[in-house]
């Protein structure tokens, strides 16, 4: 289903339609499913780290591949301060 066509479902319910408390599985099929490109790299940090907050998936940054962890920050507007 279209993601627009789903804001508006949801926005016409009486039901919360809030993306930081839906289970992040759904997140990703929502995205998926829509004309939004979805690239977790593209996305601000700070939503990044609060969608991940708000998801059942474990999000430690010492446990993720380090590659990921630097593509992770070179995309978002944080410096990476690791080695200062």
């Amino acid at each position: 289903m279209p993601f627009d066509f789903l804001l508006k479902v949801f926005s016409a319910s009486k039901m919360p339609f809030d993306l930081l408390k839906m289970p992040f599985d759904f997140y990703i099929l929502v995205f998926s499913a829509s004309k939004m490109p979805f690239d977790l790299l593209k996305m601000p940090f700070d939503f990044y780290i609060l969608v991940f907050s708000a998801s059942k998936k474990a999000f430690d940054l010492l446990k993720m591949p380090f590659d990921f962890l630097l593509k992770v920050f070179s995309a978002s507007k944080m410096t990476d301060c690791l080695f200062k």
